[in-house]
């Protein structure tokens, strides 16, 4: 299936699509009424798999962030110690991890970074939340460190 629509003169395909279950021909529905026209502080940015791989290599190698700033970047920042600044944070070494997830109907995003194993992991899905987050999550515990 090839579903394509333009926003502000882009053209986009084969993004935010969802079933829509109480359709009775099941067929694909477009979900563009959540899609921003431009990526937001909640969201709404188009990235490709490989680019966020390379943007977490970037991360991991120094080459983004000096390594001293990304730890202050990637360290618990609020009272409940799961966000820092703009990362999302979990675990301890050799299981630390950073990154990001989240979604809306139709759509669904996920970048992990394991700085102590050397692992980046990213995962992009046109399924509704949770589904790829809990498929990369079952990864990301898998792993060995």
């Amino acid at each position: 299936m090839n579903f394509c629509f333009s926003i502000a003169d882009v053209l986009i395909c084969d993004v935010g699509l969802v079933v829509e279950g109480s359709k009775s021909d099941g067929r694909w529905q477009p979900e563009t009424a959540s899609l921003p026209w431009r990526g937001t502080a909640a969201g709404g940015g188009y990235s490709t798999a490989g680019d966020l791989l390379k943007f977490g290599q970037a991360l991991l190698d120094g080459t983004l962030l000096d390594l001293a700033l990304l730890q202050q970047a990637t360290a618990a920042q609020n009272h409940k110690h799961w966000y820092g600044y703009g990362f999302m944070v979990s675990g301890e070494d050799p299981a630390r991890q950073f990154g990001h997830e989240g979604g809306a109907p139709g759509q669904n995003a996920v970048f992990w970074v394991l700085p102590e194993a050397g692992y980046v992991l990213v995962g992009l899905s046109n399924t509704d939340p949770d589904a790829m987050e809990n498929a990369v999550n079952y990864i990301a515990r898998r792993l060995p460190l």
